[in-house]
């Protein structure tokens, strides 16, 4: 499994496609992070999937975290992840998962719950991000106390900024090659955030308007928008455009 170890983002371009990527990005700290822990004191942090087909949290494609280095390996290399609770037990019903309930539900493995043990992680909290019904990504901290609901609440409210701070440049880099939208199909997608017209994007570009009704058309359909306004919806929410 390829991970990378670093105390800094790593340069998308280093890498020629997504899936050549590091799955697990191991950092050892990070201004956001270094913030949260101030207000609220835990131990480890996990930032788990892209909204991407593929690569979302079930996927254990794409993470970062602080875990240590040889859990991480242990975990990848016996593939600890295939009966994770916390992968297979996910339920778009739920928006916070808290060890002590998962567990009733989808009792851990010896296994797991040893190498968990023995690198001292406890009290897995994660907090799920969604597009409708689809567990996109998870944000999940560790301590060797249960959190409190005022903390729980607090680690809910900064779990999404948390996980754009990692992935957008993942996402810059990644997501409109992954989903096939062309240069022009994403420029008139920022054009139009920004309150420009048709006529007001021909004007800027130099495109045809025909062109311009065209691509936002084929943009659409690949982001699963019905029209022009919940496609640049979508596009802010993937971060193809800011």
């Amino acid at each position: 499994m390829h991970i990378s170890t670093t105390n800094s983002a790593l340069d998308p371009n280093q890498f020629p496609d997504l899936s050549s990527w590091p799955k697990h990005r191991h950092f050892r700290s990070h201004p956001l992070v270094d913030r949260t822990r101030a207000a609220v004191p835990f131990d480890n942090v996990v930032i788990s999937g892209l909204d991407i087909a593929r690569f979302d949290h079930a996927s254990c494609k794409s993470i970062d975290s602080d875990l240590p280095p040889s859990f991480v390996s242990t975990y990848y290399e016996e593939e600890l992840y295939r009966n994770d609770p916390f992968v297979i037990g996910i339920s778009a019903s739920e928006s916070v998962l808290v060890e002590a309930d998962v567990y009733v539900r989808h009792p851990i493995s010896e296994r797991l719950s040893y190498v968990l043990e023995s690198h001292n992680i406890r009290n897995r909290t994660y907090f799920l991000l969604k597009r409708g019904n689809h567990v996109y990504a998870a944000v999940g901290f560790t301590r060797q106390q249960p959190f409190t609901e005022e903390e729980r609440s607090y680690l809910q409210m900064i779990a999404q900024p948390l996980h754009r701070a990692f992935t957008k440049p993942i996402m810059d880099r990644f997501a409109a090659e992954h989903l096939k939208l062309s240069h022009g199909e994403v420029e008139c997608l920022r054009l139009a955030s920004t309150g420009l017209t048709t006529d007001e994007i021909a004007e800027a570009t130099g495109l045809q308007k025909n062109t311009i009704n065209t691509y936002f058309q084929l943009a659409a359909r690949k982001l699963g928008a019905i029209n022009r306004p919940q496609a640049i919806a979508e596009a802010l929410r993937r971060m193809l455009i800011d």
